[in-house]
């Protein structure tokens, strides 16, 4: 390095004010929005817009007296209106916490508290925070919302509850820096379907146009075209697209002057308020953000697992607003060639898993004195302990049950682990081929074999993986099994290509058990059920809520949907019929509450099934002595009763429902008093079960 003194004092700077350092036209930043293409479009803004939108304009007069609140985040351009806003005025910025904006008593609190006098929020949060609080505004000057359709009836609650004293309704594409317009709300008409997005801001055109960029009557819908001094440059190095959006303006004398096509359907009213119709594409907007659903169907549609992808919004209740993905598995014939490309992020996957075991689990001790039931690696949730021995007792002797119901010869296992139904089931069979990823746990499997008198010479073991299959004989076995395995799995695909290959080596009339899936619909009361008897009694609802929320996206393993299996009839002619079953067992814990098991027929002869006779427990028999008169007194050859609530359940469930709907500031500890109030209510399961076997059923 060079180090250079000078000692020459510099020249003082002329007097006056600095002078400007750039121009109106030149760049003053790059805002990145959704594309159609699939890739975001970057907006190239002026400063003149940024000028046009906070400077001498006539929706809103600003001056160092105000306090505007950031309530956006930087990468949205409503930032752009807060942040300049401020700056140019000399007013003061307030940066509010995401986490204040998304509690309505709190985000009340903050806007009195700071003195708030200018707030803009998209409509989503907008109709959030008055349905939980109505009056949240009335203590700011002017509030400015837009980005979405607009609820009358949640405007007319403001209004009536607590208004600012302006509240207005702002449109704008990011192209023409933030807002296009504005709509003062005074009142909102009882018969209002919607509510107007008013008139251009000063400095600022709108047009409403036909097919041939004509303009369109009064009350006829056409697309917005816009443009005036806020108007970006176009798309950074996307001359293609700046072209077909930023089109020549056929209403100005000036040839580089240009309007920018919205692709909103709009129409003008007779006092010259424009009001919003529709898109004219499929972009939508959620949370005040561009959506192109085309390009997130182009993203699905690149994984290697996906053949097509179709993406809608859904909406669930006023504001809450979800995209929602269909998507198509590819053809049998090219599944292995795209699974093949996405084999990296698979064997990477099951390789973490692979070391997990190899490296941790199964280097700790067993528990139990007898070799045969090795149950390390079996811990609770809740507490981090290993399970008891008489619940393991339970859960194999609930599997092996199911399994050898069947009555299989030839079985074979995926991920047989330390060989807790190896064990119970091989003795009972002329073959047991068991498979596992796992070269240490299979080594121990080995050595128990040793041990025995007499040896099992009918069990044979292998190192791999759940899909590879090399070697492994097609139309071999009466009975698969992949027991306690599937939470492993890298994917939802993997699973549909490991049964796939399952079924080529069942033999006619087979069964395939796949026991202990995690269930996909029980995730949420599963992982509060947990944080609520882990959580410290201090703790409010709001920290006990983001916990769970924590610990569902940090949840690694796979679970499944059950109707995932039932939509197999449709993937494999082979399946002739599908039973799911909740886990057996009197112990009440993880494994017997939120896991099922499902067992997979094959190839039954079409036969024409009996009538099931079908009755609502809600309605008809209310309580098990009622099961037992209809069973007993000539019962239906078949009995379907519905809506039977799951005395395993009732207390997870009370507690999804307390911690959902109690006020966030509540601590644990009180929330734990409430829970102690509620009565254990349902049937336990297995009590249908005794009471369908006592009828022969």
């Amino acid at each position: 390095a060079t180090v250079v003194c000078v000692d020459e004092v510099a020249a003082p700077p002329p007097p006056g004010p600095p002078l400007p350092a750039a121009s109106p036209d030149q760049l003053a930043y790059v805002i990145y929005t959704s594309g159609s293409t699939g890739q975001p479009n970057g907006v190239a803004v002026t400063h003149r817009g940024i000028v046009r939108l906070v400077c001498e304009t006539d929706y809103i007069a600003l001056d160092e007296s105000d306090v505007i609140a950031q309530a956006s985040n930087a990468s949205f351009d409503a930032a752009t209106f807060e942040i300049w806003g401020a700056l140019v005025h000399g007013a003061r910025l307030v940066i509010v916490p995401t986490h204040t904006m998304l509690d309505p008593i709190e985000f009340q609190t903050a806007l009195t508290a700071q003195a708030i006098s200018v707030l803009f929020v998209t409509t989503g949060l907008f109709d959030q925070l008055v349905k939980h609080a109505p009056g949240v505004f009335k203590s700011v000057r002017n509030v400015l919302f837009g980005g979405e359709l607009v609820s009358p009836e949640v405007v007319r609650r403001v209004l009536e509850r607590g208004a600012p004293k302006r509240l207005l309704h702002v449109y704008g594409p990011t192209e023409n820096t933030t807002f296009t317009s504005w709509y003062h709300i005074r009142e909102v008409p009882e018969d209002a379907t919607t509510v107007p997005i008013g008139r251009p801001v000063a400095n600022t055109q709108a047009f409403v146009l036909d097919a041939q960029r004509q303009l369109v009557p009064v009350g006829v819908t056409g697309e917005l075209y816009v443009g005036g001094a806020g108007l970006a440059r176009g798309y950074w190095n996307r001359p293609a697209l700046t072209a077909a959006s930023f089109v020549p303006s056929p209403f100005s004398a000036d040839p580089s002057a240009r309007l920018y096509r919205t692709g909103d359907l709009v129409r003008r009213l007779a006092d010259g308020n424009l009001v919003f119709v529709g898109r004219a594409d499929d972009q939508v907007k959620v949370r005040g953000f561009r959506v192109e659903l085309g390009e997130i169907e182009e993203k699905l549609a690149g994984h290697p697992m996906v053949d097509q992808a179709v993406v809608v919004l859904r909406e669930h209740g006023i504001g809450d607003k979800r995209l929602v993905a269909y998507v198509s598995l590819p053809p049998e014939e090219r599944i292995d060639e795209k699974r093949r490309a996405a084999n990296p992020i698979e064997g990477e996957h099951l390789s973490q898993w692979q070391m997990i075991f190899d490296d941790y689990i199964y280097r700790r001790r067993a528990a139990s004195s007898d070799p045969t039931f090795n149950t390390v690696g079996w811990d609770s949730s809740y507490t981090g302990e290993a399970f008891s021995p008489a619940e393991m007792g339970e859960w194999v002797d609930g599997t092996v049950g199911r399994i050898l119901a069947g009555a299989p010869r030839r079985v074979l296992e995926l991920g047989c682990g330390t060989g807790l139904l190896l064990f119970r089931i091989a003795p009972q069979c002329a073959d047991y081929v068991g498979t596992d990823f796992s070269q240490r746990s299979l080594d121990y499997v080995e050595q128990q074999i040793c041990a025995l008198a007499p040896t099992l010479p009918q069990v044979r073991l292998f190192h791999r993986a759940a899909d590879d299959f090399d070697g492994i004989e097609e139309g071999a076995f009466d009975a698969i099994v992949l027991n306690s395995v599937v939470q492993y799995f890298p994917s939802v695909g993997y699973l549909l290509q490991v049964l796939r290959e399952a079924v080529r080596r069942a033999a006619d009339g087979a069964r395939i058990f796949i026991g202990d899936v995690r269930s996909l619909p029980m995730l949420e009361t599963l992982h509060t059920s947990v944080a609520l008897a882990q959580a410290d009694g201090s703790l409010s609802v709001d920290a006990l809520r983001a916990q769970i929320q924590e610990r569902m996206a940090a949840d690694q393993e796979l679970l499944v949907d059950p109707r995932f299996f039932t939509a197999l009839r449709h993937e494999c002619p082979r399946i002739a019929d599908v039973q799911i079953q909740l886990r057996r067992g009197r112990r009440v814990n993880e494994l017997t509450k939120f896991r099922y098991d499902v067992t997979i027929y094959l190839d039954e002869a079409q036969k024409t099934p009996l009538p099931i006779e079908r009755m609502d427990w809600q309605q008809t028999p209310r309580n098990l002595d009622a099961v037992r008169r209809v069973l007993s007194n000539a019962g239906p050859e078949r009995l379907g009763i519905a809506n039977v609530p799951n005395a395993r359940l009732a207390a997870d469930l009370e507690i999804l429902r307390r911690v959902s709907e109690a006020d966030g500031r509540m601590h644990v500890d009180a929330l734990r008093e409430t829970l102690e109030e509620t009565r254990n209510t349902g049937v336990d399961p297995e009590d249908l079960w005794l009471v369908a076997a006592e009828a022969g059923y």
